[in-house]
């Protein structure tokens, strides 16, 4: 090409304004993510404010596609599920939680929904994730004290009542739920006081509504059915009723016997089965009221495309655990995705297979279930307690290890792993625990102790084991348990005058304790047989180690 002809730069320029835009495209990118969660966040909001909560749920959920930790996005998930009574309102507290771990206003929050929703447990277990210093507010203690009155300790919820209204004593609502909570002594009294506080809050414009929920409930206990029938029906005719409203009528209904109870049942039927989650809602409901069969006559008539919403298909697969069908449980969690509850399906897949004898399947299924559990200790724990109710115990015990390992934050998964391994008798199971709870915290001196005594049972480690208890007496000389666990120490050791000069400080009752009572019968087994006897006589028949029980039938026969 000659040098002085003009070159043509066109294509070169496309190139390069190509290279340009696509730059700019994709620089705009997280811009233009941000606009989209805003607009999207904005139309919740507004839909939330004229009550479209389908459309508002569906907008924070898209808002999630694009980002999976948006805490507003969440928190309106949790006012959505919240105004319309969902189920639901459980998983989204737990994201919460998920999110903010730190946060002890989110653990309160997560216990009250899962109380809502009739998981005590599940309640109980995120509480206990509350710090101490968090502990002395209006919400702790009201939710402390409802799950205490659900386990009948109405003694302890009424002291959590009590810290609750030095709190806030003005606070109607406060009354109101302590009234709940006296509606369920025995004393008959203290339950008619109950209900006229009730009935004195009827018509207060901020509460009337809780207060006649709970009514309703009031007179139930009563037996006053006509009372009761009467105010379930204004509140599902209030222009705020909930599927709720209407499941605590046919509730009453049921429980009263009522001629006109299944007209409306299959009224309700023909209601819910637009909704999933009102299937969902009113398929439990028939569930917890013994109605399993009735649930799966009608689930199973429903629409197949209905019948395979996750929501749905958990609610079918119960219905046959309840009625321990387990073809129909095999084929309902055979194929399908239950979404956040894909763990759900194939541990009931396990069971299912279990009881039809194809244990090969069922391992494998369980397996999935808790890979499909991931990092995840609340659905952990979930399995956890599925496992126990089906008396899997060595499957229970391996999912509570992984908690007590992993999660050092849940609490309630140390007493309960060690409560399952006693009563197996599984001292190595217990010495274990025992070194990770040291190991976690050097200041959990019973932890400390069990490590001792158990490694001294199991002959190991028992240089450890003897400085271990020897300095955790020095600081608490006083202690009956600790004492033993250093007296048995220098029994090992054939230190016998010193072994029993560990139990001087040790009240007589105290040395009557089980646990105690062994080792003392021990140490006083050496120049005492006589009295000897007394106290491993308490002892042989408490103990469940076979270490301990071993300890106490030999020193039994030589004495």
């Amino acid at each position: 090409m000659n040098d002085d002809q003009p070159r043509n730069y066109k294509p070169l320029i496309y190139v390069v304004v190509a290279i340009a835009l696509v730059a700019a495209a994709w620089a705009a990118r997280p811009l233009y993510r941000e606009w989209k969660k805003q607009r999207y966040l904005g139309k919740a909001e507004t839909f939330i404010q004229k009550s479209d909560y389908r459309n508002a749920a569906l907008c924070a959920r898209q808002v999630l596609t694009l980002d999976r930790a948006n805490i507003q996005a969440v928190k309106l998930l949790c006012e959505i599920t919240a105004r319309i009574h969902s189920p639901d309102l459980v998983t989204c507290r737990q994201m919460l939680v998920d999110l903010q771990p730190n946060n002890p206003t989110n653990h309160i929050a997560l216990a009250e929904a899962a109380l809502t929703f009739g998981d005590t447990t599940r309640a109980e277990q995120s509480l206990l994730r509350v710090p101490a210093a968090n502990r002395d507010n209006l919400a702790f203690h009201q939710t402390a004290a409802f799950i205490l009155a659900s386990q009948h300790k109405l003694s302890e919820a009424e002291a959590h009542f009590n810290a609750a209204l030095k709190l806030a004593p003005t606070n109607t609502l406060l009354r109101i739920n302590h009234a709940v909570i006296l509606m369920q002594a025995r004393d008959s009294n203290i339950v008619a006081d109950a209900v006229k506080t009730l009935e004195q809050h009827i018509n207060d414009p901020a509460n009337g509504r809780v207060a006649k929920q709970n009514l309703t409930q009031g007179y139930l206990v009563q037996k006053q059915y006509d009372k009761a029938v009467t105010l379930a029906r204004e509140l599902t005719s209030m222009t705020n009723a909930t599927f709720a409203d209407e499941l605590l009528l046919l509730s009453i209904m049921h429980q009263a016997g009522r001629p006109d109870y299944d007209a409306t049942l299959a009224a309700m039927e023909t209601k819910a089965a637009a909704s999933p989650d009102q299937i969902r809602s009113l398929a439990n409901w028939l569930a917890s009221s013994k109605q399993s069969t009735r649930a799966l006559q009608w689930l199973t008539n429903l629409p197949a495309n209905t019948q395979t919403d996750p929501r749905v298909a958990v609610c079918i697969a119960d219905g046959w655990l309840a009625t321990q069908n387990w073809s129909g449980l095999q084929r309902t969690t055979a194929t399908g995705n239950w979404a956040e509850a894909e763990f759900a399906r194939y541990s009931l897949q396990a069971k299912a297979w279990h009881e039809l004898g194809q244990n090969i399947s069922s391992d494998a299924a369980w397996l999935n279930a808790v890979k499909a559990a991931g990092n995840r200790p609340h659905i952990i724990a979930q399995l956890a307690r599925q496992a126990n109710s089906w008396g899997w115990t060595r499957e229970e015990q391996e999912l509570l290890w992984q908690i007590v390992e992993r999660f050092p934050g849940e609490k309630w998964a140390p007493s309960t792993l060690s409560e399952l391994l006693t009563k197996t008798g599984n001292t190595r199971g217990l010495n274990r625990l025992a070194g990770i709870m040291a190991g976690q915290n050097s200041a959990n001196v019973a932890a400390q102790n069990d490590l001792a005594v158990t490694s001294l049972l199991l002959n190991i480690q028992l240089a450890n084991a003897h400085e271990t208890a020897r300095n955790l007496y020095g600081k608490y000389p006083s202690n009956a348990v600790i004492a033993s666990t250093f007296a048995f120490s220098l029994y090992t050791q054939g230190k016998f005058d010193e072994a029993r000069r560990a139990f001087s400080g040790i009240s007589p009752a105290a040395l009557e304790q089980p646990g105690v009572a062994l080792y003392y019968g021990l140490v006083l087994g050496t120049n005492s047989p006589a009295e000897a006897r007394k106290y491993l006589h308490i002892a042989v028949g408490n103990l469940q180690l076979p270490e301990e029980k071993a300890l106490a039938e030999d020193a039994l026969k030589r004495l």
